[in-house]
């Protein structure tokens, strides 16, 4: 079950771009430039920020929604990095990874397991192609005898054999044991004993290094799924900034301003994306996708064949072959590691606010309809992607099930989060809001204290509506006294509106007085 990363992000990209135009107006996040709160006839305040998890934009969804199929094919392979023999496929996975590093078009075609046949696929420059077996035994006599099969070399591809992949620390000594295999005549087609060093093939690991990265928590282990990260996470901010960048347009702002808010997007996908592809690689490693899988196959039965098929095409894989049990344990599996991931990634997001609850700036309550409305956003993102992958599959099987999974997994994202951010207000009422209440009977009482006309009013409100941000709030709550946070934060704006209005235009004259009365009191006042 192999897929090119390259096609599908450029299938991705170019899906969501064409499916942007009939999802801007309706689901796209208020991107338009903002106007003040404030009128003429109420001067209500705008809270700023609502301290809330906001729904993802369109272009984050679309971004994160890549990022996780990739991230889930990353992790569903690494799931045989634990089984007894795990280096061996560690060290199939990262050899070709890091080929693909150096420039080489360079695939695993191993998962068929047709016997004697190759784990690796090297296209050169001039259009030949190298065959690949890895073999990382601890010994090398291990790793060299294994590629022999009573007495003559097994792993043969057009009457010519494959090259043989050792760890990097057996390499001088596997040469030097090809060598005698090739003089004794049990290598078929190759006469030259010189011909062991093209035929074996020194890999980019040592057998340790393989070793390593079947484990969780070591060096060599975080290197690996670091650089997995880099290479998945760089897409998704890509998606993500192209997206976002047209919404914004579309809705009015400049295209400085669209790029500024596209680039924080992309930013924080991409991050997010990366983190949780780390931990949930991380975690793949711990078993615990082993400890989850009956839960998992369970629900795939359940789901049925066809949105198990959905489900597997969309990483990539056939199912043309697989009956109804080997669906949904298959099918099973990556759901398993859909479930990782999106495991890492809550864990990710809700990072910032668990530092704000342990500093006293966020409520319980906040916390818990924050990681709610970002629970409940990535599983109706899950389902949603399924549902569409499904039907998707149906009407034009392949490109279908991809843009059926696209589609569906946007608007299940942003149904589950509305969903969630409606059900956390009957219960948690906002901290931004409570906050914002007191700040708001602040702005009455200096508006009446200081007799605020109402264009000063207007104009104080605006102002305030710029130093009332997320932070602002934040720090806010957290203070020991809010009413003296409110009052610190309003009260200079009415003395400075004080000091510039007073006695500046005051008449000067008794003559202007009388003059200015004229009009209303004609032949009351005399003037002299």
């Amino acid at each position: 079950m192999m897929f090119r990363q390259t096609n599908r992000t450029a299938i991705l990209a170019a899906l969501l771009i064409l499916v942007l135009n009939c999802l801007a107006i309706g689901l796209a996040p208020a991107y338009a430039e903002s106007e003040s709160s404030a009128t003429e006839s109420t001067y209500e305040l705008d809270a700023g920020s609502d301290q809330s998890s906001e729904a993802f934009t369109l272009g984050e969804a679309g971004g994160y929604l890549s990022g996780e199929l990739a991230s889930t094919h990353s992790v569903y392979l690494e799931r045989r990095f634990t089984e007894p023999r795990g280096h061996g496929f560690a060290a199939e996975e990262a050899n070709n990874f890091i080929d693909r590093l150096k420039g080489f078009d360079a695939e695993i075609v191993g998962y068929d397991n047709v016997k004697n046949g190759p784990d690796r696929k090297i296209v050169n420059r001039d259009g030949s192609v190298t065959w690949v077996q890895d073999k990382y035994y601890k010994s090398v006599d291990g790793s060299v005898n294994a590629a022999f099969e009573d007495g003559e070399y097994r792993y043969m591809k057009n009457g010519k054999p494959m090259q043989l992949e050792v760890p990097a620390d057996q390499y001088d000594d596997a040469v030097k044991l090809m060598r005698e295999k090739i003089e004794e005549g049990h290598v078929p087609g190759v006469a030259d004993p010189a011909e062991a060093e093209n035929l074996v093939r020194k890999g980019n690991l040592t057998y340790q290094q393989a070793v390593n990265l079947t484990k969780v928590g070591n060096l060599t282990s975080l290197r690996y799924d670091a650089a997995n990260g880099v290479v998945i996470a760089a897409p998704v901010a890509g998606i993500t900034f192209a997206i976002d960048f047209l919404v914004c347009t579309n809705n009015g702002m400049s295209a400085r301003d669209a790029a500024e808010e596209s680039a924080k997007s992309a930013m924080l996908s991409g991050s997010a994306v990366f983190a949780g592809h780390m931990l949930s690689s991380q975690l793949m490693k711990t078993g615990l996708a082993d400890a989850m899988a009956p839960a998992a196959e369970s629900v795939t039965e359940w789901l049925g064949d066809d949105a198990c098929r959905a489900i597997i095409k969309a990483a990539g894989g056939e199912t043309a072959n697989l009956t109804s049990s080997q669906l949904a344990k298959q099918a099973g599996r990556l759901l398993n590691s859909k479930l990782i991931f999106n495991a890492g990634i809550v864990a990710v997001m809700s990072i910032p606010d668990a530092v704000d609850l342990y500093q006293g700036r966020m409520s319980q309550g906040q916390f818990v309809k924050n990681l709610a409305i970002v629970v409940i956003g990535m599983a109706g993102t899950e389902v949603g992607a399924v549902a569409g992958g499904a039907v998707g599959t149906h009407l034009a099987p392949g490109i279908g099930t991809k843009a059926g999974m696209v589609l569906g997994g946007i608007l299940g994202g942003f149904l589950g989060t509305t969903v969630a951010d409606l059900i956390g207000d009957k219960v948690f009422k906002d901290d931004a809001d409570a906050m914002y209440e007191i700040v708001s009977d602040k702005f009455s009482e200096y508006c009446f204290e200081y007799v605020a006309s109402e264009k000063e009013a207007g104009e104080l409100a605006n102002e305030l509506n710029g130093k009332l941000s997320e932070g602002s709030l934040k720090d806010m709550f957290a203070a020991e006294d809010r009413d003296a946070y409110a009052d610190n934060l309003i009260k200079p704006m009415f003395e400075d509106m004080a000091k510039d209005r007073a006695f500046k235009n005051f008449p000067e004259t008794e003559y202007e007085v009388r003059t200015a009365m004229l009009g209303g009191l004609e032949g009351i006042v005399y003037i002299h």
